[in-house]
């Protein structure tokens, strides 16, 4: 009890030291000032925002399920000011550095239902375009099964039907291994298979090579090493960590591209300062 009670110490300490900061920073003009340094030193960046679950019935206390009207209002906020594009942009970007503007991905783990029923129909309405990178057993196996007492699953999966609607309507499809384990806690062998068999059942559900991949869980040394990473590179030509920050396209790796994950208890001006940059430096500290 003690533990929990400090866990959710901290959490609002780091939350508060958060929004203060950004308040600081915007209010004084220093972010003007570190944005203008950072564009010259280092060139355009592009953020790749991290999202789970959209619903409004948030039973579970996640962090990461945001409700569909701050989903749309960030949507929104995006269409206003930001350029959206695809991972396949990104890679013809990369190779030919052709970009002078700060650039936005959306992408979406595991495969929940409710990305199908609540975050597409919005992405649709704003013209965006997104990656939705996916859990194989979630979207092949009875979602009931799944959502049993003691499973990492918090919603229904889509199904293969909604899976394939998601790719006919131009959005991008990645994997994201079959069972969501921790990569470094498996046998390497194993690890091997539930990034190439969850790769081939998507291929087989749509009829397309698949080269996107996001690493379960995705922080470095953690889940995933070099090791794995390797077995990544011969399948993939994307692949998204949850390392937190911005790309820079001048020294951008694209087999260990870094994410932000979208909280529900930000607003939208909080939204605004994490696409400016905000915390490049202080979310080290803070983060």
């Amino acid at each position: 009890m003690i533990d929990f009670l400090l866990e959710k110490m901290t959490l609002r300490l780091q939350t508060l030291a958060r929004q203060s900061a950004a308040l600081l920073l915007y209010y004084s003009r220093l972010n003007n000032l570190r944005q203008f340094i950072s564009n010259k030193n280092y060139g355009p960046k592009l953020t790749i925002l991290a999202y789970h679950g959209v619903e409004d019935y948030l039973s579970n206390g996640d962090i990461f399920t945001i409700s569909t009207k701050q989903f749309e209002e960030q949507m929104r906020y995006l269409k206003e000011n930001y350029n959206v594009i695809s991972f396949l942009e990104a890679i013809k970007m990369k190779n030919t550095l052709d970009n002078s503007v700060d650039l936005v991905i959306i992408t979406f783990d595991d495969g929940y239902k409710n990305n199908y029923n609540n975050a597409a129909p919005i992405l649709q309405k704003y013209g965006l375009n997104a990656c939705f990178f996916l859990t194989t057993d979630l979207i092949t196996h009875v979602p009931d099964r799944l959502l049993k007492t003691g499973s990492i699953w918090k919603f229904p999966g889509m199904t293969q039907d909604e899976v394939k609607a998601l790719r006919n309507g131009g959005f991008e499809i990645g994997a994201h291994t079959c069972s969501h384990p921790n990569l470094l806690q498996i046998p390497l062998e194993i690890a091997r298979n539930e990034i190439l068999w969850s790769k081939n059942e998507l291929e087989q559900v749509l009829g397309e090579t698949i080269e996107y991949f996001a690493y379960p869980g995705g922080r470095k040394q953690i889940h995933y090493d070099d090791s794995i990473k390797a077995i990544v590179a011969e399948e993939f030509r994307v692949c998204c960590t949850t390392s937190r920050g911005r790309n820079n396209f001048q020294t951008i790796d694209m087999l260990e591209l870094s994410r932000i994950c979208v909280q529900n208890w930000w607003s939208l001006f909080y939204f605004a300062r994490e696409l400016e940059g905000t915390f490049d430096f202080i979310g080290r500290f803070i983060n």
